[in-house]
């Protein structure tokens, strides 16, 4: 639940105000961010670190939460932000739903209503 009330969320219905929660995470490690959410160690590892990697950066213990958080936001509100050379196509088929597959095969669901 404490995910689907990150910055990115936010972001789609307040894009200025999410950018302005997400610039005061500098401080803070993607990792630390996400376990904070009630992310755990293992999701970082198998599915998180691979994502950091394939945008070319080093691991999540490595990088701001504000960094990650920040593409995120730009992934969720920008329909050309697959223009950005960033993924080979659609974020709905190169990164969301790869993740969104992730989360549904370990047994995860998603409540996109109030009062589930």
């Amino acid at each position: 639940m404490a995910l689907a009330l990150s910055p990115v969320v936010k972001a789609l219905v307040d894009p200025d105000g999410a950018l302005r929660d997400i610039r005061k995470l500098d401080s803070i490690s993607f990792s630390d961010w996400f376990l904070s959410k009630g992310g755990t160690r293992m999701s970082i590892q198998r599915m998180w670190d691979p994502v950091v990697y394939a945008l070319g950066f080093i691991d999540c213990d490595n990088i701001g939460a504000w960094c990650m958080l920040t593409i995120f936001s730009l992934f969720a509100t920008k329909t050309e932000a697959s223009l950005l050379r960033v993924l080979k196509g659609s974020p709905d088929v190169y990164l969301s739903g790869p993740i969104r597959k992730y989360i549904e095969d370990k047994g995860g669901r998603f409540h996109l209503r109030w009062g589930c």
